[in-house]
């Protein structure tokens, strides 16, 4: 497994921190299997002299994949998320995702789903100590943890070439105007203001994904709030940037091109952004904290993944006499000392962190206790992954044994068959 670049900056003098955090020796209370290779843990602990409750889910990645729950703009109740996919799925459980904006619901670091990029990354430390990682899942398993990669993205029409500096994002004025590409996860319209051209683009080849997106210009627009159509993106102009609209008409063909500069990300399917990297290479991650929101005994949500590719959602409860919560550190060790988690990076936490898992309808219950019923921006989904022939050694041997018992009932019919005729 690969660990990207991200200590520079972020550890003290690059060097890991000298304090430690003891790990919490932790007590099963509830144990149960939500599907096949996937199990619910509950246990209880004592961290930091408060008593902790904590939920855990583990799956076979063999037999799960990890999704975004979307849609990207506005916030839902995590159980009422799907995956963002075009495949049918079934969650099996979810957890509460990146930290998000408020105001919007738009996460505020990167987010991949089933390899469809839903917000592009942005640079590594934005303010109020938050350092904005990710970790992301190739298609062969691979993790790869640390401070957000770096995303080229660019349009070309004719010989003229442009970036494009958002998706999925809101379209603002600062830095000399943006221009931002928004696809259908981001909601029914751009919701942007009258300060900009917005052309609606069909997808005549691709998508938003590593690689190369080929669409034809439909209609331009200049009132803002464009709407979004099924199989189409609309790319939004700031007017500080009109020069770039004089380039734009009404029948232009475009090729859109996305491409990672650091090269592993080029094959990540799955990523999700949270604050800071909890676990990486199976040490724990302790950093100099200085918000009380990472500093404080509060509610935690994390994603981790074991050497072995099992897949790893944790929260811990908080804010109650029954659950005193936990630091940003101390989840952290938790994670590495007691789960095991190879790579594991901090979810949004607070009034946020929620747990929910399906039930046997295939209904996703919240299975923790939150500190408050918070919608929230994305969430990580558990989803099982469609079993196919060679793929599943289940299916396998059922496609095979089925086979045999076919062969076996047309011979012994072939004879009885010929010993009949023979008779007669």
């Amino acid at each position: 497994m690969k660990s990207s670049r991200f200590w520079k900056g972020l550890l003290l003098s690059g060097l890991c921190l000298s304090f430690t955090v003891a790990a919490a020796a932790s007590s099963v209370t509830e144990s149960r299997e939500l599907a096949n290779g996937v199990q619910l843990t509950a246990a209880t602990a004592t961290v930091g002299d408060r008593p902790q409750v904590l939920y855990t889910v583990e799956a076979d990645p063999d037999r799960c994949e990890l999704m975004i729950g979307g849609p990207v703009s506005g916030k839902s109740l995590v159980q009422d998320m799907t995956a963002v996919t075009e495949r049918e799925t079934q969650t099996v459980a979810a957890v509460n995702g990146d930290h998000f904006s408020f105001k919007t619901g738009i996460p505020m670091g990167m987010s991949i789903s089933d390899g469809e990029i839903l917000t592009n990354p942005i640079p590594a430390y934005n303010a109020d100590d938050y350092y904005f990682h990710a970790l992301g899942i190739t298609g062969d398993g691979t993790v790869l943890t640390g401070e957000n990669p770096t995303l080229y993205m660019q349009y070309a029409v004719g010989e003229h070439i442009c970036s494009v500096d958002r998706i999925n994002r809101t379209r603002e004025n600062w830095k000399g105007g943006h221009i931002c590409l928004y696809t259908p996860r981001y909601g029914k319209s751009t919701g942007t203001d009258p300060v900009g051209v917005e052309y609606l683009i069909r997808v005549d080849e691709g998508r938003v994904a590593v690689g190369t997106m080929k669409g034809t210009i439909l209609a331009i627009d200049e009132d803002g709030d464009m709407p979004i159509e099924e199989g189409c993106v609309v790319l939004s102009i700031h007017l500080l940037r009109y020069e770039e609209t004089e380039m734009l008409h009404i029948g232009d063909e475009l090729e859109f091109m996305f491409e990672f500069e650091q090269e592993e990300w080029n094959d990540v399917t799955f990523a999700v952004g949270g604050n800071r990297t909890a676990v990486a290479d199976g040490e724990v991650q302790l950093f100099e904290y200085t918000v009380g929101a990472f500093t404080a005994a509060a509610p935690r949500s994390a994603l981790g993944v074991k050497a072995d590719g099992t897949l790893v959602l944790a929260t811990a409860d908080g804010r109650s006499e029954a659950a005193g919560g936990m630091t940003a550190n101390e989840m952290a060790t938790y994670l590495a000392e007691e789960l095991g988690c190879e790579h594991a990076i901090l979810l949004d936490g607070g009034g946020s962190t929620a747990m929910a898992v399906a039930d046997d309808a295939g209904v996703l219950t919240v299975c923790n206790v939150p500190s408050e019923e918070r919608p929230v921006g994305n969430g990580v989904l558990l989803v099982q992954k469609q079993a196919t022939a060679g793929s599943d050694p289940l299916t396998l041997w059922v496609l095979i044994g089925g086979a045999a018992v076919i062969a076996i009932a047309l011979t012994v019919l072939a004879v009885f068959l010929r010993r009949h005729s023979k008779n007669n």
